[in-house]
């Protein structure tokens, strides 16, 4: 049984009313907790311990798992080139029906705004959930920062780690490629999960089952996302645009991609800004 009372319980584990520690953080304990609870919490808590027992025995691969955690083109950077070739794949195949490659923009506009709402969930999750501290943050387990590099510097005390907003959106992003190249999606599946998700975990900033949770999410939502979306009038009007007044539509769908690149740290400093002045 694990006994720090700093770690948040499975998002299936009934919990507590929201409550605050000294500083002001939210926490809370399961009422009655559930075998299935107990395993997931012992599970992450093994998977991070035995992680963590690696750090700093490679310095250098230290540092290179930091560079990729960090890193927005090793990460974001990537995935939306995967989406740009999905997006520009019949300009060099023509054998490809314009119909089909009509309704493969659409599902990868569909993800696009899909992600959007994982996102949100996702933030909304973080916020309403207890808090759950970062792996880094538990001294029973003994991870290590690259020489030079501070757990302030970071500057993620203050955000739970579940679930994790990286493995819902670049899980999601990964997804809308299966619908065109099952070979693009199997590449930037494998990609997300080695270059993105695994550092994470290595480097103590989410628990196994944050990232479990957060890439189910991201892949559901796009799914549904896929399935739904392609219907809705304004995308099928985007998707005409992008041919009739591509000077338009093309600023746009790059502004839209580098956010996501950048897992939209500009917007969400934006709308920091502007709740600060509300």
């Amino acid at each position: 049984m694990i006994q720090n009372e700093r770690i948040l319980p499975f998002a299936s584990c009934p919990l507590t009313p929201r409550r605050y520690d000294s500083s002001g953080r939210r926490t809370g304990l399961p009422t009655a907790p559930q075998s299935g609870c107990v395993a997931v919490l012992e599970l992450d808590q093994k998977i991070s311990a035995a992680v963590a027992g690696l750090n700093g025995l490679y310095p250098h691969f230290d540092r290179f798992m930091l560079t990729l955690s960090a890193n927005s083109l090793l990460k974001g950077g990537v995935i939306t080139a995967f989406l740009w070739f999905a997006w520009f794949a019949e300009m060099g195949r023509p054998d490809r029906v314009r119909s089909q490659a009509k309704d493969d923009r659409l599902a990868i506009l569909a993800v696009l705004v899909s992600c959007a709402g994982a996102e949100i969930v996702a933030r909304m999750m973080s916020l309403y959930l207890p808090f759950r501290p970062r792996p880094l943050f538990d001294t029973s387990l003994p991870f290590q920062l690259p020489e030079g590099v501070s757990i302030e510097s970071l500057n993620i005390a203050t955000e739970s780690s579940f679930p994790s907003d990286h493995a819902v959106l670049f899980f999601a992003l990964a997804t809308a490629l299966w619908a065109i190249s099952h070979r693009a999606a199997v590449a930037s599946l494998i990609w997300v999960t080695v270059a993105i998700a695994f550092p994470r975990l290595y480097l103590g900033l989410h628990y196994f089952s944050d990232l479990v949770v957060g890439a189910a999410l991201g892949m559901a939502t796009a799914a549904v996302g896929m399935k739904i979306l392609p219907h809705l009038q304004v995308l099928k009007t985007a998707v005409l645009r992008s041919r009739t007044h591509p000077a338009y539509f093309y600023p746009l769908f790059f502004l839209a991609m580098h956010q996501l690149a950048n897992m939209l740290v500009d917007v969400r400093n934006l709308g920091a800004m502007v709740k600060s002045m509300l």
